[in-house]
Order: structure tokens, then C-alpha cells, then sequence
């Protein structure tokens, strides 16, 4: 009788044994089953907003072309008649599903970064809050980052200024100035001594793609013609309100400030807009030929573009057909 209450203790332990494995062994499966179904869950969700961004992106493709085709519908050579025109300021409407906001501005109506007029680069500076003096400082050193000498102007700085400069965050002194021409706006920040909030401000005014030495007040956003005046005033007692106007209804600039161009390069940017974080940037650099128009350049935008209709899916704004 011991020996049999033995083995049926024995069977009731082995029996728990087994119990205690299969419970382990479904707990593993069902936290292997959680794990896999959370990685899938994430790729169905990253595969979703790899499809948001690419239909964003071919929205902003087409808002670009929307201009292309407008512009050359109306007068190839200058846009006149144009539904997006120069200066006017961004167009809201929708394509398909994205919220579009489509920007078109004329490098003429804008500062050209690679210029040898000190004074105009100094107006905007000043125009945008710089003191008078800083303003040239400021001037001199942009123009001595892109002109082809070693020379530095009174206020500027060439390679042996940069070098001299105290080290980065990284250890390293700035990188010397390229003694060529701004490929891109956002190289101004490599400038020595500039600040951060004045250069913020200044981007939007700068262009790469001017081909003379001012702006042309009919082309150029009335805000930017209002800085220019303003920066004027302050660097050397010019009235606007006292002058007659050039090329436009806006306030006059001085002479040393303006200039035209027949055929300027239309810059245009288009933000696409799909929701919360569904955004592309498409920005486009065009210029009208003989041939017809050229593209200069097709580049991803960063974020800081204004969105149509942030945080909706455009359908309360217009359609963007012609």
C-alpha cells in the first residue's frame, strides 16, 4: 500500500510538471504572437507613411507643373496674365487629396546673394532691424565669402579670419569662405559673424539666381520693397514717400538699389500637405529661354514652408485646376 500511494504521488507531480511547462510554453507563444503582431502593426504604419509621403510629393510635383503650364498658357515671356504670379504671395487650393500651397517669386524681386553691391545687402540688413553699422559689417563679410580675391573689404573677413576664429562646438575653427559664387541660400549661414535671427529673416529676401547688382520693385513682394525703403531711411536718410516710385505702385528705392531683367528665374515652391506630419516641399528654379524654359534646379524643400490648410485634408479649399 506505501509503495502504490508512492507512485500515484509521484503521477500527480509529473502531471503538474507538464501543466507548469505548457502554461510556459502558450505564455512564450502568446508574447512571441504580441511581438510579431506589434512589428507588423509598425511596418503596416511605416508603409503607410512612406505611401503619404509619396503621394505628397507627386501633389507638389504637380503643383509645380500647374505653374509651368499656366505660366506658359498666359505670355511665356514675362507671365503676364498668370493666375500664379510673381511676388503675389502663396495660392491655397487642392489637388486630389493634398492641400496645396503654391508660391511663385521672381529672382529679380529678390537680393542677390552673389552681388558686389555692398549697399544693397546692407538696406536689407538694415531693413530688418540691423544697426546701421552692422548692417555694412554684415554686408562686406557676405560678399567677401563669395568674391573671387583674398583681400578682405574694411569690414569684411577672408581665410585668415576664419581661421583665427574661436573653435566650434566641434574642436574645429569655422570653414574659411569659398572665394566663388552662393550655390544655395542656406550658405549664407556659413558666414562669419552674422546672427542666427538675422539670417533667419534675411533667407526668404535671398536669392542665388539674380544676375544683377538691385531688385526690381515690380517684381519683388511689396514687404520686401517695404524693407528695402525702410533699411534705406535708416542707412542714409533716403525718403521713400518723397521719390517717385520704379516700375511699381510701392514705395521708390534709391537708384543704387534697383535694376532690371528682362528674363529673371522664377523660383517656385510648392508644399504639399496630406495631415499632421504628411508633408512634402518641392522647390523648383526656372528660367525662360529662347528655347523655351530651363530648368535650373528641382530640390526637396524643408519644413518650414506654410502648409495650405494644416492639419486637413484640403477638402475645404478650391481645386487647383486652371
Amino acid at each position: 500500500m506505501i509503495s502504490l500511494k508512492r507512485q500515484d504521488g509521484g503521477r500527480r507531480a509529473d502531471a503538474g510538471f507538464v501543466l507548469v511547462v505548457v502554461l510556459a510554453l502558450c505564455l512564450t507563444l502568446a508574447l512571441i504572437g504580441a511581438i510579431v503582431a506589434r512589428q507588423i502593426r509598425s511596418e503596416i504604419r511605416d508603409r503607410a507613411a512612406l505611401t503619404s509621403v509619396a503621394e505628397a510629393e507627386a501633389a507638389a510635383d504637380a503643383g509645380v507643373a500647374l505653374v509651368l503650364a499656366d505660366w506658359m498658357a498666359t505670355a511665356p515671356e514675362n507671365g503676364a496674365g498668370a493666375r500664379f504670379v510673381p511676388g503675389q504671395g502663396p495660392t491655397h487650393c487642392r489637388f486630389a487629396r493634398a492641400a496645396l500651397s503654391i508660391d511663385v517669386a521672381s529672382a529679380a524681386g529678390k537680393v542677390p546673394l552673389n552681388t558686389d553691391n555692398a549697399e544693397l545687402l546692407a538696406t536689407l540688413f538694415a531693413g530688418l532691424g540691423a544697426a546701421p553699422a552692422d548692417a555694412r559689417t554684415y554686408a562686406d563679410r557676405v560678399i567677401d565669402w563669395q568674391d573671387a580675391d583674398t583681400t578682405p573689404l574694411p569690414a569684411g573677413a577672408e581665410r585668415e579670419t576664419y581661421l583665427s576664429a574661436s573653435a566650434s562646438k566641434t574642436g574645429q575653427p569655422p570653414p574659411p569662405p569659398r572665394d566663388a559664387n552662393f550655390e544655395a541660400v542656406s550658405e549664407i549661414d556659413q558666414v562669419l559673424g552674422l546672427p542666427k535671427p538675422l539670417v533667419t529673416a534675411a533667407k526668404p529676401w535671398l536669392t542665388v539666381y539674380g544676375t544683377g547688382d538691385g531688385i526690381d520693385p515690380a517684381a519683388a513682394a511689396p514687404r520686401l520693397v517695404a524693407i528695402l525703403a525702410r533699411g534705406a531711411a535708416r542707412l542714409g536718410g533716403f525718403d521713400s514717400s518723397a521719390a517717385e516710385g520704379q516700375f511699381s505702385d510701392g514705395p521708390a528705392l534709391p537708384d543704387r538699389l534697383v535694376a532690371r531683367v528682362l528674363r529673371p528665374v522664377l523660383e517656385i515652391t510648392v508644399s504639399a500637405e496630406l495631415g499632421p506630419a504628411r508633408r512634402f516641399v518641392r522647390t523648383a528654379a526656372i528660367e525662360p529661354t529662347n528655347e523655351g524654359l530651363k530648368l535650373r534646379d528641382w530640390a526637396q524643400g524643408n519644413g518650414d514652408a506654410a502648409g495650405a490648410a494644416e492639419g486637413t485634408d484640403g477638402g475645404d479649399l478650391p481645386a487647383c485646376g486652371i
